[in-house]
């Protein structure tokens, strides 16, 4: 997880949820255990209630517990490139900061 991490544009009309992924930071017994969202500029909307700590699934099956945080967006200006920052705090009490740059576009 080093360097800028994108995720895909999303249109102004849609709420979409996306997920970060600890697992390869993260000790083999060390989950997520506190989780905060900051966003630039502040015209992209989530919704606090649906900040949470999630497992990571592949097929249905979970692969990492606890090990990854997601958050609901929608809204946002056309033509804007948002920053989202997450910062942690794990079960064994280190704090990771990682940021996600997402695009808002008129149409996909």
């Amino acid at each position: 997880m080093t360097g800028t991490l994108g995720w895909p544009r999303k249109v102004p009309i849609e709420e979409l949820d996306y997920i970060l992924d600890w697992t390869p930071l993260l000790a083999d017994s060390e989950t997520v255990s506190l989780t905060a969202w900051a966003i630039s500029p502040a015209t992209l909307i989530n919704d606090d209630d649906e900040i949470t700590i999630v497992d990571v699934v592949d097929n249905g099956v979970t692969i990492a517990a606890g090990k990854a945080t997601r958050i609901w967006l929608s809204a946002g200006v056309v033509d804007t490139d948002y920053e989202l920052v997450n910062t942690i705090t794990t079960s064994g009490g280190r704090v990771l900061e990682r940021t996600v740059h997402i695009t808002v576009t008129e149409k996909l």
